[in-house]
């Protein structure tokens, strides 16, 4: 496969998840403002299914987009996890002066700040399967592995922590591991 300009294999597909987020965003916040409740309904749904899937599978979209215009392993890493930093950056931007130094590091553990980061290594192991089946079915390439360590290791990071993360409805990791550690490191 050919190995295209890091324009190409990095910052295009990293790009287009981060852009279609933003405006998805910005949309979505001047929906508000249609006076015509019918059109805010539909600009408003329309915005939040792209914001959505920017925020949720993004990274399923650029890993493949990343694959297929040659980027290494290590680059699609860092490909699938431009999304996700860019959502956790702007929820995190709330909270600075709200808690001490320490309380705003640990922050970054709550399910709902890094719940993109382990979902986004789901999409990517997911995609990493998908894009190698179809490397190797049309390019007729047989020294494609399907189920390499890497690609497996980030799925079952990613499916692993994800499903940790909605076992009994968020309840558990957020109740049981989150707060529990909170409370023993900062009361």
């Amino acid at each position: 496969m050919e190995k295209k300009s890091v324009f190409h294999r990095i910052f295009l597909p990293a790009a287009i998840v981060i852009l279609v987020m933003i405006f998805s965003k910005i949309i979505y916040n001047a929906s508000r403002s249609i006076d015509n409740w019918t059109l805010h309904q539909l600009v408003a749904t329309v915005s939040i299914v792209f914001l959505f899937l920017s925020h949720w599978i993004g990274p399923l979209f650029a890993n493949t987009i990343a694959y297929f215009n040659g980027a290494s392993f290590a680059e699609r890493i860092g490909v699938c996890m431009a999304a996700p930093v860019v959502k956790i950056a702007i929820n995190l931007w709330d909270f600075i002066g709200v808690y001490s130094f320490g309380e705003f590091l640990f922050l970054i553990f709550h399910s709902l700040i890094i719940g993109p980061v382990f979902i986004g290594l789901l999409c990517m192991g997911v995609s990493e399967i998908g894009c190698r089946l179809i490397h190797q079915r049309k390019i007729t390439d047989s020294g494609v592995r399907i189920l390499a360590l890497n690609n497996v290791a980030v799925l079952g990071i990613g499916f692993s922590m994800t499903a940790l993360m909605l076992y009994s409805g968020g309840h558990f990791y957020f109740h049981n591991i989150f707060s529990v550690v909170y409370t023993a490191i900062f009361s």
